[in-house]
């Protein structure tokens, strides 16, 4: 984004806008990410030793389904898990360094027209 060209009122719009994304962003504790990250660890890796053990031995259908439904889903919360607390991170990396660059250029601004 180009801050040069916008206004020092846009700028601290903006800069508004970024620090209250960010704020939201470092606010955010991650909850579905632990739980989903508890109940994949336990659905899948549970499951995997539970179903090498019991769902190959000849167990009625059901258990199978169970078994390898409950490796399939935690294997997917596993990988959902990841990728959203994968996102968050880059997120607020992202707006803090908007929120610098909004920063500087209202320094630059301010020291620029005081010269």
């Amino acid at each position: 984004m180009n801050f040069s060209s916008m206004s020092d009122i846009e700028l601290k719009e903006y800069g508004k806008v970024i620090s209250a994304d960010y704020i939201n962003a470092v606010g955010d504790k991650g909850v579905t990410s632990s739980l989903c990250f508890f109940y994949g660890f336990f659905a899948f890796i549970g499951t995997l030793i539970w179903c090498f053990d019991e769902a190959m031995t000849g167990k009625p259908i059901i258990v199978q389904t169970v078994n390898y439904s409950l490796l399939i889903t935690g294997a997917i919360s596993l990988f959902y898990a990841y990728r959203k607390d994968k996102a968050m991170a880059k997120n607020r990396i992202l707006l803090k360094e908007e929120m610098i660059e909004v920063e500087k250029e209202l320094f630059k601004k301010s020291h620029h027209g005081a010269l």
